[in-house]
């Protein structure tokens, strides 16, 4: 037993020397197994760290992107609470500014051409009682301003006055619901203009008038259900505007009949007279008669045109200008007796052109004279330095 022992001893002495010592290959072992050891340790820590940092970064970037979208939902919502100012498709960097209701209104009515303009048109918002309209008074206004669903200004107006215009008669059927058994009065284009009319009218010029008196009206006309009397001439007065946005007629008084115009121009005399009221050229004169010039002159008094009436006088220096100007000469007709104005055109309307009953006519080499035997008086007038008749600065002596 100790023998074996010993043996062993000896063996274990052999192979594991008493002082240890580290030879060169148990040095590289080592080195080896600590290298591996790092290595390990290395993949096993680095690993995990790096997926650690990317969670973070995605964390990071995820709230940096709900923070940005939750700043431009906020940014729509106030958009969408604050309404944005419309810009220029031509130059987006400019602003257009946003209409008022009274340019909304404006543009509308521009859209359409109105105003109206022109010497028989009214502003009923600033209109006041006693202002004339083409020789109208105004009496009552009553008038309520355009808005955004109806932009005319609805008017209703009572004017006192008297005309005597031309247009056609129509005795309505009793079958018209509206106007039925009613005689209306349609003016031509040109009577239209002696009447006062609305500047948001939109019946104009093609308006009817309806007479207040028809018992009258009918006795006057003797017409029945369906006639319709064309070229009719008749003297109205108490004139009523009203201008709503049902059907309601203009209405007038109806004071006379004189059948077809006495002194109606004929097509020809008519481009004539509508010729010289634009340039006021005399040569638009040259080769009529002195009854040509009467009719003329007394168109342009019926039709309230006294610019036109006012060409029509000798202008040659060697006649004595009594209107220097059209505004002396206007003035002097505003202040002139209406009364007895009216009373010559209704005496000169009345007389018969045609038969040369009522009115003859004097004519001598450089003056001429129209009598109106109603009236015992002779329309004198005179040829100037070109030969063309022109009426005298006191037509009637």
């Amino acid at each position: 037993m100790d023998s074996k022992l010993k043996e062993l001893s000896e063996e274990y002495n052999s192979i594991v020397p008493l002082y240890p010592v580290f030879k060169e290959a148990d040095k590289e072992r080592i080195r080896e197994r600590i290298q591996g050891n790092q290595m390990t340790k290395s993949v096993r820590h680095v690993f995990p760290r790096t997926v650690s940092y990317i969670v973070l970064a995605a964390m990071f970037i995820l709230t940096i992107g709900i923070v940005g979208i939750k700043t431009e939902l906020i940014k729509l919502g106030n958009m969408e609470e604050q309404p944005q100012s419309p810009t220029n498709i031509e130059n987006p960097t400019e602003t257009i500014k946003e209409l008022t209701n009274e340019e909304k209104i404006e543009e509308q009515l521009s859209r359409q051409g109105l105003p109206h303009e022109g010497n028989n048109i009214f502003n009923p918002t600033t209109i006041k009682k006693g202002d004339f309209v083409a020789g109208w008074k105004l009496t009552e206004i009553d008038v309520t301003p355009g808005n955004i669903q109806y932009p005319y200004d609805m008017t209703k107006a009572h004017f006192d006055g008297k005309v005597t215009i031309t247009g056609t008669i129509e005795h309505i059927p009793a079958t018209n619901e509206l106007y039925g058994n009613l005689i209306i009065f349609v003016p031509t284009e040109e009577s239209a203009k002696l009447l006062p009319v609305s500047h948001h009218d939109t019946r104009n010029p093609n308006k009817w008038i309806m007479f207040e008196n028809q018992e009258k009206a009918k006795e006057l006309l003797q017409t029945s259900q369906g006639d319709i009397l064309e070229g009719m001439k008749v003297t109205l007065t108490d004139y009523k505007v009203n201008f709503f946005e049902s059907d309601i007629l203009d209405s007038a008084m109806i004071e006379f009949s004189h059948g077809a115009s006495s002194i109606m121009l004929s097509p020809e005399l008519e481009d004539i007279y509508e010729a010289i009221s634009k340039d006021f050229n005399k040569e638009h004169l040259r080769g009529l008669s002195p009854l040509e010039i009467f009719r003329l002159y007394y168109t342009a008094e019926e039709r309230k045109d006294f610019r036109t009436q006012y060409e029509l006088f000798i202008q040659d220096e060697q006649y004595v200008k009594v209107f220097e100007t059209y505004d002396e000469y206007l003035e002097a007709v505003e202040s002139d007796n209406l009364h007895e104005r009216e009373r010559i055109l209704q005496n000169v309307i009345t007389s018969d052109l045609v038969e040369n009953i009522f009115i003859k006519e004097e004519i001598g080499e450089e003056s001429a004279r129209i009598i109106v035997v109603n009236l015992e008086m002779g329309f004198g007038l005179v040829k100037d330095a070109g030969g063309i008749w022109r009426v005298n600065w006191m037509p009637y002596q």
